[in-house]
């Protein structure tokens, strides 16, 4: 169009730990970052940041989510359980428990509030809850391990996106039912935002297999003891093959 028009300004704040898995924008401008620096929620304003609260027992806070009554809600990996956040003071309470134990529900991967309602995604079931009130109730399954992605859009649809088939389900708390919606050729829908009457989805064409969950303490342990395993034996290339010719790992 031959017009000129100002970029993006952007800044850098450091926060601790090595990754953030999750962000949440409040009214009053702060963003509630979730990290996995040892379960840790930062809240970021301006150029600077500070550590709100720390989930017990959580290696990163991989969702987050906002009801209508101002109530900030927290998933974590490992956890089943959600919990709220009070930001003025800076404390997180262990919430309602989703599934039957950690087996069915090992992570609350995503979040998404509608009204007063908070939906949950979790792995490694790929169930979908519904938290009203305080009691938590499995609403939806996509027979897939994750549901890594939540939106709602305005029509109060809840959409989903999943590891590790990359689906993207589309559930109608109205009547109680879900259908599919699309089929991605990568391994993870990560990101799902409302347009119009549907979503945008990102997908992503991992290498390597999603992890099902995070490191325990004890696991991390194990690993980093002089006797850990002792690899696996090498094995000479066959006679006569060529490099490229085995098949490429699953």
């Amino acid at each position: 169009t031959g017009e000129l028009r100002p970029g993006w300004d952007t800044k850098r704040t450091a926060l601790e730990g090595d990754a953030s898995w999750s962000a949440l924008r409040l009214a009053d401008g702060s963003v509630l970052i979730g990290s996995d620096a040892g379960g840790a929620i930062f809240q970021v304003k301006g150029d600077s940041s500070k550590k709100l609260v720390s989930i017990p027992g959580a290696i990163a806070v991989v969702s987050l989510a906002q009801t209508s009554d101002g109530s900030v809600w927290a998933g974590a990996m490992p956890g089943n359980k959600l919990w709220k956040i009070d930001v003025g003071a800076g404390k997180a309470t262990a919430g309602p428990q989703l599934g039957k134990d950690t087996k069915d529900v090992e992570t609350i991967w995503s979040l998404a509030a509608a009204g007063n309602t908070v939906y949950a995604g979790t792995g490694p079931s790929g169930k979908l809850f519904a938290v009203t009130g305080g009691t938590a109730k499995e609403v939806f399954d996509t027979d897939d391990k994750r549901i890594t992605a939540l939106s709602v859009t305005s029509d109060g649809k809840v959409w989903l996106g999943t590891s590790e088939r990359a689906l993207v389900f589309r559930f109608d708390p109205k009547d109680g039912k879900g259908r599919a919606m699309a089929d991605f050729a990568g391994n993870e829908v990560s990101s799902l935002a409302p347009y119009r009457d549907g979503v945008v989805a990102v997908a992503n064409d991992l290498a390597e297999a999603v992890v099902p969950t995070g490191k325990t303490a004890t696991q991390i342990e194990a690993a980093e003891k002089p006797t850990a395993g002792k690899g696996q034996v090498a094995k000479a290339p066959d006679v006569g093959t060529k490099p490229g010719a085995d098949k490429d790992t699953p």
